[in-house]
């Protein structure tokens, strides 16, 4: 009789411990959980910022294109007179005395 009150009491004792483990195995799961929840919020959070972002960099692209492109046939259209053609020939021949 007093070894089953013995082992008894010693079940009683030791399945309190378990239960404790579990419990504290329990909460750190859920915090552990609480915070990749987190994390999946912070970065929904981001993605509108990122996409604003995005189409800011997609305008200004456009612009500078747009105005390269101007660039570039304003340069096919120009029309030079024949003075300057003369003054640029006169000018490329005094660019070897330059350096010395």
């Amino acid at each position: 009789m007093f070894k089953r009150l013995i082992v008894l009491l010693l079940m009683m004792v030791l399945s309190g411990c378990g239960y404790n483990t579990l419990q504290s195995s329990d909460e750190d799961i859920k915090a552990t959980w609480a915070e990749v929840l987190n994390q999946y919020q912070r970065r929904a959070d981001l993605v509108p910022n990122l996409v604003n972002v995005v189409k800011g960099y997609a305008a200004h692209e456009k612009d500078v294109l747009t105005e390269v492109t101007e660039a570039r046939a304003k340069v096919g259209r120009c029309r030079l007179r024949r003075n300057w053609l003369m003054m640029s020939r006169r000018s490329r021949s005094l660019l070897p005395l330059r350096g010395k």
